[in-house]
C-alpha cells in the first residue's frame, strides 16, 4: 500500500496528526464511527422497511417478469439485475405499479441514482412524490 504523509484530523478543531491516509486522529476515529452507524439507524428508521414501502412478493414476481422481457441495463447496456422507478415513488403511490415508470438497470448504475436520489455519500435528498 502506498504511503501518505500524516494530516490534521477531520474532526472538527483537532490539530492531531493522522496516520498515514486516515481521516480522523486516533481519540476521534470511534466518535466518527459511532456518528456514522447513529446517522444510519436514523435514516432507516424515517425510510422503513422494504415491505413498508410497497416491495413485497407481488412486487418481486412483477420486477422478475419486467426483467425478463428488459434484460438490459437503461443506462450502460449492461445486463440488468434491478427494476428501478424512473420517477422515485413508495408503495402508497400510483406511480409505483405503472409499467412505464420502471426501467431495468445494473446494480452498479441503480445504486448510484439511488444514491443521488436518496442523499447517500453527502448528496441532497432529491426524491419525488415520497
Amino acid at each position: 500500500m502506498p504511503w501518505s504523509p500524516p494530516s490534521i484530523c477531520a474532526h472538527g478543531g483537532c490539530q492531531a496528526l493522522t496516520v498515514s491516509g486516515a481521516r480522523y486522529c486516533a481519540s476521534h476515529v470511534l466518535t466518527a464511527q459511532a456518528a456514522k452507524v447513529t446517522a444510519r439507524r436514523e435514516y432507516n428508521a424515517r425510510r422503513g422497511t422494504p415491505a413498508s414501502r410497497g416491495y413485497d412478493t407481488n412486487w418481486r414476481r412483477s420486477s422478475r417478469f419486467y426483467l425478463a422481457q428488459n434484460p438490459i441495463c437503461n443506462a450502460c447496456g449492461r445486463l440488468a439485475e434491478c427494476v428501478d422507478h424512473r420517477t422515485p415513488c413508495d408503495g402508497s403511490s400510483p406511480l409505483f405499479w405503472n409499467v412505464e415508470n420502471w426501467q431495468s438497470m445494473c446494480r452498479r448504475c441503480h445504486s448510484t441514482k439511488t444514491a443521488r436520489e436518496d442523499g447517500g455519500f453527502g448528496n441532497v435528498p432529491r426524491r419525488g412524490d415520497v
